[in-house]
């Protein structure tokens, strides 16, 4: 089990790599709070208000790296919630439209107790079970997560979905006095969040939450540890995962696939599959048929063989019933030992990428 030093000497070294990255961070979350701060008190409390459609995109550039707008938001949005835009701003009209739901919200946001702040999501998620409306309460409550941590980054860390946070406190294996799996959904929401935090500040890290939950990203999404080979912040197979999330309609191949989505929420990103993660699993319109797609940075080996056809097993498996499950291998380059393992499997495709990068003059 590493110790708490271990962390320590990692997160310290990842950040001496990053620190520049973060520069301003602390003033950044300041005046983004204060924003959202004000949106939910003069637009969502107040009912002479209406909330604009400028209001929605205003707030979901906040909340959303890929909010309509968002240039270079990496460091000014929440996280990367992979909600569709038109999604988060039916939520957010829904929030503003029901009262109960303004009223258990705003509890939450302002309750000095942990255990107010789960009896307020506790009711909030009895509320939408029981009418029909837009839900926040989901499985993976990144939505939820978000507008927690715009309206209070110092007390939140910026891993909005549950998943994930479980994932967290599995890999840096962090004592807890509760079963993620039997407690309440307030609870989950509230402990998981708090014990990562608490677990950071007591090995002594007094860095701006949202270097913890960059560091924490960092670890769940690298095949090494933070501080060895890593550099950035955020590995590449994410930022081309979002690429082709946000590009998903305009992309030829995937014009007749829809990612995997729950309660709204593009849940076939990252997809648990038991003994790994499938990048992106999504779903044929009309047949129903599966495809599994997995994203490499360069060149690949015959090792991703193993990993594709493990995945398209598991879905078979597991999900597919008697629907059909494609694999799809996409890389900058395809080596020959690739070519060779999946020679004979017509169900496995192999797909390079290539990348436009092209200057404007916007001045003349």
């Amino acid at each position: 089990m590493p110790s708490k030093q271990y962390w320590k000497s990692k997160f310290d070294k990842w950040y001496s790599k990053n620190e520049m990255v973060f520069s301003g961070i602390d003033q950044i979350w300041s005046d983004q709070s204060l924003k959202f701060k004000e949106f939910w008190s003069t637009k969502i409390l107040n009912p002479e208000n209406e909330v604009t459609q400028a209001d929605l995109e205003d707030v979901i550039r906040i909340l959303d790296t890929k909010g309509r707008g968002n240039i270079d938001a990496e460091l000014k949005a929440v996280a990367s919630l992979y909600l569709r835009q038109n999604m988060q701003e039916e939520l957010i009209r829904n929030i503003k439209n029901t009262p109960k739901k303004i009223e258990l919200l705003d509890q939450f946001f302002k309750s000095a107790s942990d255990e107010e702040r789960i009896n307020a999501i506790n009711e909030l998620q009895n509320f939408e079970s029981s009418n029909r409306v837009a839900k926040l309460t989901t499985v993976y409550g990144v939505f939820l997560n978000a507008i927690a941590y715009a309206y209070d980054p110092a007390e939140h860390v910026n891993i909005v979905s549950i998943d994930k946070e479980k994932r967290a406190i599995d890999k840096f294996e962090i004592p807890i006095d509760f079963n993620p799996d039997r407690v309440s959904y307030g609870e989950l929401l509230v402990k998981a969040n708090r014990v990562i935090l608490d677990f950071f500040r007591k090995m002594g890290v007094n860095a701006h939450t949202y270097v913890i939950g960059a560091f924490v990203w960092a670890v769940l999404n690298s095949e090494s540890e933070p501080g060895n080979e890593i550099v950035g912040v955020f590995n590449f197979e994410r930022y081309l995962g979002e690429f082709l999330f946000k590009n998903w309609d305009q992309i030829p191949e995937f014009r007749k696939h829809k990612i995997l989505t729950e309660d709204g929420e593009s849940t076939g990103i990252e997809y648990n599959a038991g003994s790994g993660r499938i990048d992106i699993l999504a779903i044929e319109e009309g047949s129903g048929d599966y495809l599994v797609i997995e994203l490499k940075r360069n060149q690949t080996s015959d090792a991703v063989a193993g990993q594709i056809l493990r995945y398209v097993n598991w879905v078979k498996n597991n999900m597919a019933g008697n629907k059909k499950v494609k694999g799809l291998v996409i890389a900058g380059d395809i080596d020959e030992r690739l070519r060779l393992s999946l020679a004979d499997r017509k169900d496995i495709k192999l797909m390079t990428y290539e990348i436009d990068f092209k200057l404007h003059n916007v001045n003349s």
